[in-house]
Protein backbone atom coordinates (compact mmCIF):
# COMPACT_ATOMS: atom_id res chain seq x y z
CA UNK A 1 0.00 0.00 0.00
CA UNK A 2 2.75 2.44 0.99
CA UNK A 3 4.74 1.53 -2.11
CA UNK A 4 1.74 2.25 -4.33
CA UNK A 5 1.22 5.66 -2.70
CA UNK A 6 4.90 6.54 -3.18
CA UNK A 7 4.72 5.54 -6.83
CA UNK A 8 1.59 7.64 -7.38
CA UNK A 9 3.16 10.69 -5.68
CA UNK A 10 6.31 10.29 -7.77
CA UNK A 11 4.27 10.08 -10.98
CA UNK A 12 2.34 13.21 -9.97
CA UNK A 13 5.58 15.13 -9.31
CA UNK A 14 6.97 14.11 -12.71
CA UNK A 15 3.79 15.29 -14.42
CA UNK A 16 3.87 18.64 -12.59
CA UNK A 17 7.53 19.16 -13.48
CA UNK A 18 6.79 18.39 -17.12
CA UNK A 19 4.04 21.02 -17.15
CA UNK A 20 6.28 23.59 -15.51
CA UNK A 21 9.25 22.99 -17.84
CA UNK A 22 9.38 25.26 -20.92
CA UNK A 23 8.56 23.51 -24.17
CA UNK A 24 10.72 23.66 -27.27
CA UNK A 25 8.23 26.05 -28.83
CA UNK A 26 8.54 28.48 -25.91
CA UNK A 27 12.34 28.14 -25.88
CA UNK A 28 12.44 29.16 -29.54
CA UNK A 29 9.50 31.46 -30.21
CA UNK A 30 8.81 32.72 -33.74
CA UNK A 31 11.20 35.53 -34.56
CA UNK A 32 8.37 37.92 -35.34
CA UNK A 33 7.02 37.68 -31.78
CA UNK A 34 10.35 38.28 -30.03
CA UNK A 35 10.88 41.56 -28.16
CA UNK A 36 14.56 42.02 -29.07
CA UNK A 37 16.32 43.99 -31.75
CA UNK A 38 15.74 42.85 -35.29
CA UNK A 39 14.75 43.99 -38.75
CA UNK A 40 10.98 44.14 -38.78
CA UNK A 41 10.76 44.54 -42.55
CA UNK A 42 13.27 44.66 -45.39
CA UNK A 43 11.84 45.76 -48.73
CA UNK A 44 13.80 46.40 -51.92
CA UNK A 45 12.48 48.18 -55.02
CA UNK A 46 14.78 47.31 -57.93
CA UNK A 47 14.55 48.95 -61.35
CA UNK A 48 16.55 47.29 -64.12
CA UNK A 49 17.67 49.63 -66.90
CA UNK A 50 18.17 48.49 -70.46
CA UNK A 51 21.89 49.14 -69.98
CA UNK A 52 22.03 46.51 -67.22
CA UNK A 53 22.32 49.07 -64.41
CA UNK A 54 20.20 48.70 -61.29
CA UNK A 55 18.51 51.48 -59.34
CA UNK A 56 17.78 50.13 -55.86
CA UNK A 57 15.75 51.58 -53.01
CA UNK A 58 16.02 49.58 -49.77
CA UNK A 59 13.53 50.36 -47.01
CA UNK A 60 14.65 48.79 -43.73
CA UNK A 61 12.51 49.08 -40.60
CA UNK A 62 14.33 48.08 -37.42
CA UNK A 63 13.47 47.63 -33.74
CA UNK A 64 15.91 49.64 -31.59
CA UNK A 65 16.56 48.53 -28.00
CA UNK A 66 19.99 50.05 -27.42
CA UNK A 67 21.68 46.64 -27.49
CA UNK A 68 23.48 46.18 -30.81
CA UNK A 69 21.70 49.09 -32.47
CA UNK A 70 22.94 52.07 -30.52
CA UNK A 71 23.79 54.81 -33.03
CA UNK A 72 22.70 53.23 -36.28
CA UNK A 73 23.03 50.20 -38.50
CA UNK A 74 25.65 48.71 -40.82
CA UNK A 75 24.58 47.64 -44.31
CA UNK A 76 27.19 45.39 -45.94
CA UNK A 77 26.97 45.35 -49.75
CA UNK A 78 28.83 42.38 -51.18
CA UNK A 79 31.55 43.08 -53.75
CA UNK A 80 31.21 39.69 -55.46
CA UNK A 81 28.73 36.89 -55.94
CA UNK A 82 28.80 33.39 -57.38
CA UNK A 83 25.76 32.31 -59.39
CA UNK A 84 24.14 28.90 -59.22
CA UNK A 85 26.09 27.82 -62.32
CA UNK A 86 29.41 28.94 -60.84
CA UNK A 87 29.85 32.28 -62.63
CA UNK A 88 31.65 34.94 -60.59
CA UNK A 89 29.98 38.35 -60.62
CA UNK A 90 31.54 41.59 -59.43
CA UNK A 91 29.48 44.29 -57.72
CA UNK A 92 29.96 48.05 -57.73
CA UNK A 93 27.80 50.65 -56.03
CA UNK A 94 27.12 54.36 -56.13
CA UNK A 95 25.31 55.55 -53.00
CA UNK A 96 22.72 58.19 -53.87
CA UNK A 97 21.05 58.89 -50.53
CA UNK A 98 20.55 57.55 -46.98
CA UNK A 99 17.69 58.62 -44.72
CA UNK A 100 16.23 57.70 -41.34
CA UNK A 101 12.53 58.35 -40.77
CA UNK A 102 12.47 60.58 -43.85
CA UNK A 103 15.46 62.76 -42.96
CA UNK A 104 19.02 62.64 -44.28
CA UNK A 105 21.23 60.45 -42.12
CA UNK A 106 25.04 60.66 -41.92
CA UNK A 107 27.04 57.65 -43.03
CA UNK A 108 30.59 56.61 -43.79
CA UNK A 109 31.80 53.97 -46.24
CA UNK A 110 34.35 51.32 -45.32
CA UNK A 111 35.59 48.84 -47.91
CA UNK A 112 36.80 45.39 -46.90
CA UNK A 113 37.96 42.50 -49.04
CA UNK A 114 34.41 41.16 -49.24
CA UNK A 115 32.03 44.10 -48.97
CA UNK A 116 31.39 47.80 -49.02
CA UNK A 117 30.01 48.68 -45.60
CA UNK A 118 27.71 51.60 -44.99
CA UNK A 119 28.03 52.64 -41.35
CA UNK A 120 24.88 54.64 -40.93
CA UNK A 121 24.36 57.00 -38.01
CA UNK A 122 26.13 59.65 -35.98
CA UNK A 123 28.93 58.68 -33.61
CA UNK A 124 27.85 61.55 -31.34
CA UNK A 125 24.22 60.59 -30.70
CA UNK A 126 22.33 57.53 -29.51
CA UNK A 127 19.08 56.39 -31.09
CA UNK A 128 15.89 56.49 -29.08
CA UNK A 129 14.41 53.09 -28.35
CA UNK A 130 11.56 52.12 -30.63
CA UNK A 131 11.18 51.57 -34.37
CA UNK A 132 13.22 53.40 -37.00
CA UNK A 133 12.97 53.25 -40.79
CA UNK A 134 16.09 53.57 -42.92
CA UNK A 135 16.03 54.07 -46.66
CA UNK A 136 19.15 53.47 -48.76
CA UNK A 137 19.14 54.44 -52.44
CA UNK A 138 21.98 53.40 -54.68
CA UNK A 139 22.96 52.52 -58.22
CA UNK A 140 24.69 49.27 -59.16
CA UNK A 141 26.07 49.46 -62.72
CA UNK A 142 26.27 46.57 -65.18
CA UNK A 143 24.57 43.86 -63.12
CA UNK A 144 22.64 42.07 -65.88
CA UNK A 145 24.46 39.12 -67.43
CA UNK A 146 24.05 38.36 -71.14
CA UNK A 147 23.64 34.68 -72.03
CA UNK A 148 23.06 34.37 -75.75
CA UNK A 149 19.57 35.66 -76.47
CA UNK A 150 18.72 35.81 -72.77
CA UNK A 151 19.40 38.33 -70.01
CA UNK A 152 19.89 37.27 -66.38
CA UNK A 153 19.76 39.06 -63.03
CA UNK A 154 21.16 37.21 -60.02
CA UNK A 155 20.81 39.47 -56.99
CA UNK A 156 21.09 39.07 -53.23
CA UNK A 157 18.25 41.29 -52.05
CA UNK A 158 18.94 41.50 -48.32
CA UNK A 159 22.59 40.55 -47.99
CA UNK A 160 23.82 37.96 -45.50
CA UNK A 161 25.79 40.20 -43.18
CA UNK A 162 23.10 41.02 -40.63
CA UNK A 163 23.76 40.00 -37.03
CA UNK A 164 20.05 39.81 -36.24
CA UNK A 165 17.01 38.34 -37.95
CA UNK A 166 14.65 39.74 -40.56
CA UNK A 167 10.96 39.27 -39.87
CA UNK A 168 9.76 39.98 -43.42
CA UNK A 169 11.87 40.19 -46.60
CA UNK A 170 10.27 41.37 -49.86
CA UNK A 171 11.34 42.76 -53.22
CA UNK A 172 9.72 44.30 -56.29
CA UNK A 173 11.67 44.12 -59.53
CA UNK A 174 10.93 46.20 -62.63
CA UNK A 175 12.38 44.75 -65.84
CA UNK A 176 13.27 47.03 -68.76
CA UNK A 177 10.71 47.83 -71.48
CA UNK A 178 8.01 45.69 -69.88
CA UNK A 179 9.91 42.45 -70.56
CA UNK A 180 8.30 39.21 -69.49
CA UNK A 181 10.49 36.84 -67.49
CA UNK A 182 10.86 33.25 -68.62
CA UNK A 183 12.62 32.06 -65.43
CA UNK A 184 11.83 33.08 -61.86
CA UNK A 185 13.71 31.57 -58.91
CA UNK A 186 14.06 32.52 -55.25
CA UNK A 187 16.64 31.32 -52.73
CA UNK A 188 16.70 31.72 -48.96
CA UNK A 189 19.40 30.93 -46.43
CA UNK A 190 23.18 31.22 -46.27
CA UNK A 191 25.25 32.34 -49.29
CA UNK A 192 24.99 29.74 -52.07
CA UNK A 193 21.88 28.11 -50.61
CA UNK A 194 19.55 26.43 -53.11
CA UNK A 195 16.62 26.33 -50.68
CA UNK A 196 13.65 28.31 -51.92
CA UNK A 197 11.37 28.97 -48.98
CA UNK A 198 9.34 31.79 -50.47
CA UNK A 199 7.37 32.96 -53.46
CA UNK A 200 8.30 34.87 -56.62
CA UNK A 201 5.60 35.82 -59.14
CA UNK A 202 5.17 37.97 -62.23
CA UNK A 203 2.30 40.35 -61.58
CA UNK A 204 2.31 42.03 -64.97
CA UNK A 205 4.72 42.51 -67.84
CA UNK A 206 7.92 43.86 -66.40
CA UNK A 207 6.91 43.68 -62.70
CA UNK A 208 7.97 40.83 -60.42
CA UNK A 209 7.39 40.38 -56.69
CA UNK A 210 9.42 38.17 -54.36
CA UNK A 211 8.84 37.33 -50.71
CA UNK A 212 10.45 35.02 -48.15
CA UNK A 213 7.83 32.78 -46.56
CA UNK A 214 9.35 32.75 -43.06
CA UNK A 215 11.52 35.13 -41.02
CA UNK A 216 15.22 34.96 -41.85
CA UNK A 217 17.63 34.25 -39.04
CA UNK A 218 20.94 36.08 -38.62
CA UNK A 219 23.32 35.41 -41.50
CA UNK A 220 20.56 34.27 -43.87
CA UNK A 221 19.26 36.24 -46.81
CA UNK A 222 16.93 36.41 -49.80
CA UNK A 223 18.33 36.03 -53.35
CA UNK A 224 16.53 36.16 -56.71
CA UNK A 225 17.30 34.80 -60.18
CA UNK A 226 15.39 36.23 -63.14
CA UNK A 227 15.88 35.49 -66.83
CA UNK A 228 14.16 37.17 -69.75
CA UNK A 229 14.57 37.24 -73.54
CA UNK A 230 16.69 40.04 -74.93
CA UNK A 231 14.64 41.77 -77.59
CA UNK A 232 16.24 44.44 -79.78
CA UNK A 233 15.10 47.92 -78.84
CA UNK A 234 12.59 49.34 -81.33
CA UNK A 235 14.20 51.85 -83.66
CA UNK A 236 13.16 55.44 -83.12
CA UNK A 237 10.94 56.69 -85.94
CA UNK A 238 12.35 59.35 -88.25
CA UNK A 239 10.59 62.64 -88.85
CA UNK A 240 9.39 61.51 -92.28
CA UNK A 241 7.88 58.35 -90.80
CA UNK A 242 6.26 60.24 -87.96
CA UNK A 243 4.60 63.26 -89.52
CA UNK A 244 3.76 61.89 -92.96
CA UNK A 245 3.84 63.56 -96.36
CA UNK A 246 0.81 65.82 -95.85
CA UNK A 247 2.37 67.56 -92.82
CA UNK A 248 5.68 67.78 -94.66
CA UNK A 249 3.92 69.68 -97.40
CA UNK A 250 2.59 72.04 -94.76
CA UNK A 251 6.14 72.68 -93.59
CA UNK A 252 7.21 73.48 -97.14
CA UNK A 253 4.43 76.05 -97.51
CA UNK A 254 4.60 77.60 -94.04
CA UNK A 255 8.36 78.01 -93.79
CA UNK A 256 8.63 80.67 -96.56
CA UNK A 257 5.65 82.50 -95.06
CA UNK A 258 7.38 82.65 -91.71
CA UNK A 259 10.47 84.09 -93.37
CA UNK A 260 8.42 86.77 -95.10
CA UNK A 261 6.65 87.78 -91.88
CA UNK A 262 9.95 88.09 -90.03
Amino acid sequence: MVGAVVRNVAALLVALLALAAPSAASDFPPLASGPGERILAFDADITVAGTGDLHVIETIRVRVKGERIKRGIIRALSLAATTQDGALLTRRYQILSVTRDGHDEPYVIEVTAESMQLRIGSAESLLAQGDATYQITYRAPDQVRADGSMRELYWNVTGNGWVFGIDAATATIHLPDGARASTLKLFTGAPGSTAGDGRIVQREAGTIEAKARLPLTAGNGLTILIRWPAEPAPQRATRNETVGPLVLVGYVILLPLAVIIL
